[in-house]
């Protein structure tokens, strides 16, 4: 076995271990990012994994997209805990979110079947696109994208908070063709050591995307129609999901659009 050069010195971790022992795993996960898909107003939470050559895609997230699907030979995928074969592709754009800016990367995503991380961003984008990861900062520097610097997740939370329903706090009328802020409750008390998102339902009117924290008061409503349209006290509004990132970023209000739900 080779050795070191006894010249060279030896400098020792200043971290201490602070966990039980064969429990250090337990305090991290895998490094994630929000991440944006297309034009589908469709946040989510992708996975950024050196460990896959390939970028990889759950099927159902994919054909939800809208976009074609392109076919290939069937290619193994591994570094997902197991292995899988991927006959088909989609190409879009991903925005990656920073603090003044957003990253914008044209990524070829192969279809894997029931894939929990549901977009696994590979090398063949991290590589190309020279993304470099400082776990310290808990960031992300793309350097094909000017260096922009994109927050990323590392540490796992204590518990995980189960989806939760919004409702409307109070009878609200929306006037046509305009935005309004609905007063908004849950049913339970939510951890307040994390951010939440905020996605709408609603059978007429459309909602915003929120980053919002345990203490949110409202939700933002829009009625497009030419008619009123009455939210009534204990509507349903949307759903509540805890929001695995570390920092929320402004935006510029042209993107608000990205935001928002559609009336469904």
């Amino acid at each position: 076995m080779d050795t070191l050069p006894p010249e060279l010195p030896i400098i020792k971790s200043d971290r201490n271990r602070t966990t039980q022992p064969g429990m250090a795993y337990k305090t991290w996960r895998y490094a994630s990012t929000v991440v944006g898909l297309t034009n589908q107003n469709k946040l989510i939470v992708a996975c950024l994994d050196s460990g896959c050559v390939m970028t990889i895609i759950d099927a159902d997230l994919a054909n939800s997209l809208g976009l074609p699907l392109q076919k290939c030979t069937p290619v193994p995928v591994a570094g997902i805990g197991s292995r899988h074969l991927s006959s088909a592709f989609v190409s879009f754009d991903a925005f990656f979110l920073g603090a003044d800016n957003t990253a914008c990367i044209r990524i070829e995503a192969h279809l894997v079947e029931n894939l929990k991380a549901k977009l696994l961003i590979g090398m063949d984008v991290m590589g190309y696109e020279g993304f470099r990861l400082d776990f310290n900062a808990k960031t992300v520097k793309i350097a094909s994208c000017m260096g922009l610097e994109i927050p990323i997740s590392i540490h796992a939370k204590p518990h995980h908070a189960a989806q939760r329903a919004v409702y409307a706090a109070e009878y609200v009328v929306i006037p046509p063709r305009s935005v309004v802020r609905v007063p908004a409750r849950v049913q339970a008390a939510l951890p307040d050591d994390r951010d939440y998102v905020f996605e709408g339902r609603h059978r007429q009117a459309a909602f915003y995307s929120h980053l919002v924290d345990a203490n949110f008061a409202w939700v933002q409503a829009v009625n497009d129609t030419g008619d009123l349209v009455a939210l009534r006290q204990r509507d349903r509004t949307g759903t509540l999901y805890e929001a695995d990132m570390p920092m929320a970023c402004a935006v510029e209000p042209e993107a608000a659009e990205l935001g928002r739900s559609p009336t469904g």
